[in-house]
């Protein structure tokens, strides 16, 4: 978020077919593919669109209708509009595993000969040990590096009894988790009943299907 500029990223998720797609269009005027089933969006969807005097980049939407719309987007600006600074928020993984990430990211970022920043080497890395086949290929021609990953995975299961890519889909389902019960304590604290979706529903378009969270980012 650019609170000069009044320019703040808005980022809505949901379930696969609860209607991000369809919330997408009806806010940015896009014609992104839907379907009555899932996976029909392969990649995320992105647009810029204005609202009181705010320049909102929607990445991704679950599915609202009639006044849920301008009630989202004043939500939005309102939350930009009363932002504090705050930190990132950080997965932590497993010490063996942090320890791995970093040796890679050291690989990483010797092949590149620094033209990656940390935290992109730090991504990279994640990816590489999680085993993703679009990353993989990509870094195919660094084969001291690919043989450093699957050393490093070797290893990593060996000592902990599970592959590499449950290890790391376990800490970011952990974080989630921990995310959204510290969201609904504060809600809690807050007065509200702590059920988002009870308050979403008299505005969604699948109310019976669509069980999904959004969230500000920036």
């Amino acid at each position: 978020m650019d609170r000069t500029r009044k320019i703040v990223t808005v980022a809505l998720v949901g379930n696969p077919n609860s209607g991000k797609t369809t919330l997408f269009n009806r806010l940015t005027g896009a014609k992104a593919p839907v379907g009555n089933y899932p996976r029909v969006t392969l990649t995320p969807h992105r647009r810029e669109i204005s609202h009181r005097g705010w320049t909102l980049s929607v990445v991704e939407t679950v599915a609202l209708s009639g006044d849920g719309f301008e009630t989202l987007l004043d939500a939005e600006v309102a939350a930009a509009e009363a932002a504090t600074e705050h930190s990132s928020a950080k997965i932590t993984y497993d010490s063996h595993l942090e320890q791995t990430i970093a040796r890679v990211s050291g690989v990483i970022d010797q092949i590149h000969a620094g033209g990656l920043d940390p935290a992109q080497c730090h991504w990279l890395s994640i990816k590489l040990l999680e085993g993703d086949d679009e990353v993989l290929t990509r870094e195919g021609e660094h084969t001291q590096l690919i043989e450093q990953v699957r050393r490093e995975r070797t290893e990593l299961a060996r000592n902990h009894g599970e592959e590499v890519d449950t290890m790391i889909a376990d800490a970011r389902y952990g974080f989630i988790h921990g995310l959204l019960e510290e969201t609904r304590t504060m809600a809690v604290a807050a007065g509200g009943s702590g059920d988002l979706t009870q308050r979403l529903d008299p505005c969604s378009t699948a109310s019976s299907a669509c069980r999904c969270s959004w969230r500000r980012c920036g």
